[in-house]
């Protein structure tokens, strides 16, 4: 199967400033989308019709949103003045509570059960779990800072991303810009062990077996490993600006077999993780800057829906989605380059024309000399 990827809808309303983050409902019923200007806005994801926008006094940036699953209704929000904001949602009306978290912007969370969340912010890590009446949200552990060597000691100590693996003993996932990977058991938070991850880590994305996973590297590309063996896979590169490192989304699509990146750059592309080629490219103005990205399958209608949020531009054009649309076979067939097409069939067809002309000059000698 080959799929193409069309831009079906451009979410202009709303925001004012660039997207930081997006994150579709664990169902899919609803996108969330975040803004430099410190607005959220909560979209209908059937129609992509704007539900609501909130926002706080002072337009505080909201840098990371995760659903608290397994319902539709509860957004976790982090901001860059520390504190962490709840928004339940649903298309009627919108309520809104937090706490302060962090005295470094709150860029990372990540969801480990339904009353369990997890916040990183520059160097600290902080587990936090719902208290017994549900109204408040306590401290449960606080991370230690990673293990250096004498290659990273001097290093600025920053979390990159955070993932919850695993199935009967969960494990807490903790990266760091500089730092590698650290494995942490997510019930008692005892740590359990470290990958090292060669250049500067930006952001990951897991398989859904959890076997591998794609990193985010600031300065080269995006690079894939396996966690059985802890090597690298397999990379992609793509176009950095040396003197304006970003830290470039990653994620991996289609249970794990292509991989999506964001860019710096204008266009945001859709790799094949077994054949390292390029499958797809989304289409975006070249002064575009694209730092947010999610994606969502519907198995009841069988439709994958990506959305690509644009910090920088000047395109006003917010978050755009796009739908996967499965390409015929005779449109595969007819796309294919000459040289492609050479190449499976050309020496086929030469073998076979040459044994023609010999055959068609041994008939015609044999007519000659009758």
């Amino acid at each position: 199967m080959v799929l193409r990827y069309l831009e079906s809808a451009c979410l202009s309303r709303g925001h004012t400033g660039g997207i930081t983050a997006l994150a579709f409902s664990p169902a899919g019923k609803f996108l969330a989308s975040a803004g430099l200007e410190g607005k959220v806005c909560i979209w209908r994801a059937d129609d992509f019709r704007l539900l609501h926008v909130v926002s706080r006094s002072g337009g505080i940036a909201v840098l990371s949103l995760a659903w608290l699953s397994p319902n539709e209704e509860t957004l976790i929000c982090g901001l860059k003045d520390g504190n962490i904001v709840f928004v339940t949602v649903n298309e009627q009306e919108v309520t809104i509570n937090g706490f302060w978290a962090h005295k470094y912007p709150v860029e990372c969370l990540v969801v480990a059960a339904p009353d369990l969340f997890v916040s990183g912010a520059h160097t600290e890590v902080r587990v936090w779990k719902r208290s017994i009446d549900s109204h408040n949200w306590l401290q449960q552990a606080d991370l230690p800072l990673p293990p250096t060597t004498s290659f990273n000691r001097l290093d600025e100590v920053q979390v990159t991303s955070l993932h919850v693996i695993g199935y009967r003993q969960p494990l807490l996932v903790v990266t760091y810009m500089n730092h590698g990977m650290h494995l942490f058991d997510a019930s008692t938070w005892e740590h359990r062990r470290s990958i090292p991850i060669t250049g500067q880590i930006g952001d990951t994305s897991f398989s859904p077996d959890f076997r591998t996973v794609a990193v985010s590297n600031i300065i080269r590309g995006f690079d894939v490993y396996s966690m059985d063996t802890e090597t690298a896979l397999c990379s992609f590169g793509h176009a950095v600006k040396l003197d304006n490192l970003r830290r470039t989304p990653v994620l991996l699509i289609h249970d794990g077999l292509a991989l999506l990146g964001g860019n710096t750059q204008g266009d945001v592309h859709i790799w094949d993780v077994g054949s390292r080629r390029k499958l797809h490219s989304l289409v975006h103005h070249k002064e575009e800057v694209v730092l947010a990205i999610a994606a969502h399958y519907y198995e009841d209608s069988d439709t994958f829906v990506i959305a690509t949020g644009i910090l920088e531009g000047g395109t006003r054009r917010g978050v755009v989605v796009w739908h996967a649309q499965e390409l015929s076979h005779l449109h595969v067939v007819t796309s294919r380059s000459f040289p492609a097409i050479w190449s499976r069939h050309g020496w086929n067809f030469l073998i076979i024309g040459i044994i023609l002309g010999i055959v068609s000059y041994l008939y015609a000698a044999a007519t000659w000399e009758a």
